[in-house]
């Protein structure tokens, strides 16, 4: 074997560098945090196991007892036009206020888009409405004595449904690998801890933005497919576009409307830019947390007062400041407000790490977390969806 000699000043790069101890940190630094409030708070306090892989439910609501002009109407006028199909809300003999003129009507007839009426019901006259929206408000029915009962009426319950969906994170190294000693706690035991984070991020973002539908097309296979659908497959009616900067005002109107149905109990989970413009308002209106401040388990990070007279919590979704911002379709301008007394985690198959997954004969280790839910998430008015929310 040749020798190497080295002369005079020996340095640390003219030792045989298998020498050198290397100077490892014990611990590996990951770029992103697990922040998974919702699906936390879900599984903590407001779960139910499912049954099926169709998750079912029924939702009700008590009659309508508003409308609107459908046209405008004069003062001598003996039918009104109303909104399309809201004829049924009336009946015979209820009395009726134009919340615009403050004129009351007694119904005297109804078809389905029309209603007959007696004007000047009350202290005030007969008054032309030239607005087609003003609103109708059914104040209650007024019967003649003696009369028999008015025809009855009764609002359908509504089926609502989502599926179950088989959520699976796997990992898998070689047995030599598994038996070599590492700078970290050594494999698996590192990369599992990893995929439990990656896994219920993936249940999280799910929950937000997953998509209900159910593939039997047998993709890869014969067997079907469940997609569960997440909060913004539900929500149709509280849509609010803030259209760029959002002012405290425009936020305090889209409040007044998602807090009016539905129970106290609402939160809100909104995007670091999201949550960046509420704390920019007056100190009224918006509140940090302190650290004990917790709600179902999960840490606050605000509070915002409520049209209501009490105030709503917020969670920054960090993760969503990854998202791109500025439009309605990008995910990183975006905050939604939930009932969690209307939502519900629905594990047809709890969250399982499964071990020795491998083949039989197969020289290596191999695991997976695996979970099958859905959510079930009722009455879609009950929350609400903000969007394009720039600064």
């Amino acid at each position: 074997m040749a020798l190497t000699i080295n002369s005079g000043l020996v340095d640390d790069q003219d030792i045989l560098q298998n020498e050198r101890v290397i100077d490892m940190s014990d611990v590996i630094d990951t770029l992103e945090s697990d922040f998974t409030q919702f699906s936390t708070a879900l599984m903590k306090v407001r779960s139910k196991p499912a049954n099926s892989s169709k998750v079912e439910w029924l939702e009700d609501r008590l009659f309508p007892r508003k409308s609107a002009l459908a046209a405008s109407a004069d003062s001598a006028t003996a039918a009104i036009g109303v909104t399309a199909a809201e004829g049924v809300y009336f009946n015979v003999g209820d009395v009726v206020r134009n919340t615009l003129t403050g004129e009351a009507y007694e119904v005297t007839g109804v078809t389905t888009d029309q209603v007959g009426i007696t004007r000047s019901i009350g202290s005030v006259a007969a008054a032309s409405s030239a607005s087609a929206n003003a609103e109708l408000i059914i104040v209650a029915n007024a019967s003649p004595q003696g009369a028999r009962a008015p025809t009855a009426k009764v609002v359908e319950r509504v089926a609502s449904y989502n599926y179950t969906q088989i959520v699976r994170h796997s990992l898998t190294f070689t047995r030599t690998l598994t038996q070599s000693k590492l700078y970290t706690s050594g494999e698996p035991n590192y990369e599992r801890k990893k995929k439990a984070i990656e896994h219920k991020r993936a249940l999280e973002a799910m929950l937000f933005f997953g998509a209900r539908d159910l593939d039997t097309s047998g993709q890869g296979g014969n067997e079907p497919s469940g997609f569960s659908g997440g909060v913004v497959e539900f929500i149709s009616t509280n849509i609010h576009d803030a259209a760029g900067t959002m002012a405290s005002s425009s936020w305090e109107g889209f409040m007044e409307t998602d807090l009016q149905f539905g129970s106290q109990n609402k939160v809100i989970f909104g995007s670091p830019r999201f949550s960046r413009v509420l704390s920019s308002y007056p100190l009224t209106a918006w509140t940090r947390a302190t650290p004990s401040n917790a709600i179902w388990g999960v840490k606050v990070d605000g509070f915002i007062s409520g049209a209501f007279g009490y105030e709503v919590p917020v969670f920054v979704k960090r993760e969503w400041g990854e998202f791109s911002k500025g439009t309605a379709s990008q995910y990183g301008s975006r905050a939604f407000l939930i009932d969690m007394d209307a939502v519900r985690w629905r594990p047809l198959q709890s969250t399982v790490l499964l071990r020795n997954r491998q083949d039989n004969d197969a020289d290596r280790v191999t695991e997976e977390y695996l979970t099958e839910a859905s959510l079930e998430f009722q009455h879609e008015s009950k929350h609400g969806m903000y969007i394009n929310i720039t600064g």
